[in-house]
């Protein structure tokens, strides 16, 4: 699955939303990992704002979207 960031900002709540700011924009389209099969709830184990490393989790389920070629 895919960061959605059009489904983000559907679904996240707002302190969220102002917690990630600009980051959503990087983060659209990235892989979301879910290490526990069947999971609400996976990460973006890495990316990158301003020169500065960060890490994502939790991420909902809810702010993802399959892409094409994905199953």
């Amino acid at each position: 699955m895919r960061f959605s960031k059009k489904l983000f900002k559907q679904h996240a709540p707002l302190s969220v939303k102002k917690a990630l700011g600009n980051h959503v924009d990087v983060l659209d389209g990235m892989e979301v990992i879910f290490p526990v099969a069947g999971s609400r709830f996976g990460e973006i184990p890495f990316y990158v704002v301003n020169d500065k490393n960060y890490f994502l989790d939790p991420v909902d389920k809810d702010w993802c979207e399959v892409k094409p070629n994905e199953n």
